[in-house]
């Protein structure tokens, strides 16, 4: 992420960095693992662990921790966090000797971030409430860490009510942020399931003119209000992992654009690439490329799902373009059908145009898929590069409207 950083982040980040604190004396075993091990975590990307000013310990081997601060120091981001009032409880010891911690709370979380091109923004968290965590192996059985695909620690349940972000002057709310996990607390493998219920962003939040003007003129958007659901599961095994992801972003009034996607077979050992990248380091080709060339696609899924915004969206083009929707998209057709051609797959590229015209005559829903009959390496992937009719036929891609 070179030039900003996304709200999905801000809010991933929230709740990712929310059990942060520092050391002190009188931590109890299982508090100082839980910080270890996030500190191990964070360290490389040069981010120091936090301070506090007290400590209270509890009789079951959690503590709270008053008035936290913390330094983030992100390749792209600078900035601090603030934490009230921290609550670690419910601790206990599992037979491999790592901590799990039926719960963890904070009150009044201000992080103050400053990204490039985008300047100062304050998010506010009032409070957040997660459930059953458990502490990660530094390393897994097989020897991999893989804490650079699934963190430090895992858990089960989190909810954040409202997340406040103010930029620019402009101040908006992401409500009801849930992450529910089922899996193996010993491994870290398993599945997620994240919900965000409502981000509402005012239009006059952009700070194009034009593009405000037309969004309430011609679109009668005041405001956009979007959702979102994400899972993700990931599994592995000798030093292999196998990923699968399904998002859906959706925005009331414009649709839902769906993305699913699969592979399998990546190596355990690219973790530790990643986290050199996350940390800031140029990745090194002659590094990466071995470890990428192995990984077999499975799937990639691209839907969109019409809630009255294209037909109006078509209708503001050919405005724009001083012609009329019927000539627009007929030239649209006529385009895609040259472009298709030197495909020299006839029937393809006529499923292609007619899945465009049913689209645009009666806007529901448009997809492309890419499912291949058996897994497809990366390395045959790009072997195909100079042969898109083989590539298409070898991956399966279809395209299809109105399904």
């Amino acid at each position: 992420m070179k030039h900003r950083v996304s709200l999905f982040v801000l809010i991933f980040f929230s709740f990712v960095f929310f059990p942060l604190t520092s050391q002190a004396s009188e931590e109890p075993a299982g508090v100082k693992a839980l910080l270890d091990s996030l500190e191990r975590q964070y360290k490389a990307s040069g981010s120091e662990r936090p301070s506090y000013e007290s400590i209270e310990v509890d009789s079951d081997g959690g503590a709270t921790l008053y008035n936290i601060n913390w330094e983030i120091s992100q390749p792209d981001v600078q900035g601090d966090v603030k934490i009230e009032k921290l609550i670690i409880s419910g601790t206990s010891q599992r037979q491999n000797g790592a901590y799990s911690f039926k719960s963890i709370v904070t009150e009044n979380i201000v992080m103050t971030l400053d990204i490039p091109d985008t300047g100062p923004m304050v998010v506010k968290i009032p409070d957040t409430q997660t459930r059953n965590i458990h502490i990660l192996p530094e390393q897994s059985s097989d020897g991999v860490d893989y804490s650079a695909f699934l963190g430090a620690v895992v858990y089960e349940e989190s909810t954040i009510a409202v997340i406040n972000v103010s930029i620019d002057g402009h101040s908006f709310d992401a409500k009801n942020i849930t992450t529910l996990w089922k899996g193996n607390p010993e491994t870290g493998f398993g599945k997620w399931d994240v919900s965000l219920q409502s981000l509402v962003i005012p239009v006059s939040a952009f700070p194009d003119d034009e593009f405000q003007r037309d969004m309430k003129e011609e679109f009668g958007f005041e405001e956009f209000d979007l959702a979102a659901d994400i899972s993700a599961s990931i599994t592995g095994q000798n030093g292999k992992i196998n990923m699968a992801y399904g998002f859906r972003f959706k925005g009331k009034r414009i649709g839902d654009f769906e993305m699913a996607f699969a592979g399998q077979d990546i190596p355990g050992e690219l973790a530790n690439v990643l986290k050199e990248i996350q940390a800031g380091k140029e990745p090194s080709m002659g590094q990466l490329m071995p470890l990428i060339m192995g990984i077999k696609f499975n799937k990639l899924k691209l839907r969109f799902v019409d809630d009255d915004f294209t037909a109006k969206m078509l209708k503001f083009a050919a405005k724009k373009e001083g012609t009329t929707v019927e000539a627009m998209t007929a030239d649209g057709a006529a385009f895609l059908r040259i472009g298709l051609m030197q495909l020299n797959m006839p029937e393809f590229s006529q499923k292609v145009i007619d899945a465009y015209n049913t689209f645009v005559k009666n806007p529901e829903n448009i997809s492309v898929e890419a499912s291949p009959a058996a897994p497809v390496a990366i390395a045959t992937l790009m072997g195909m590069m100079m042969a898109p009719a083989m590539a298409i036929k070898t991956l399966g891609v279809k395209v299809e409207a109105n399904k």
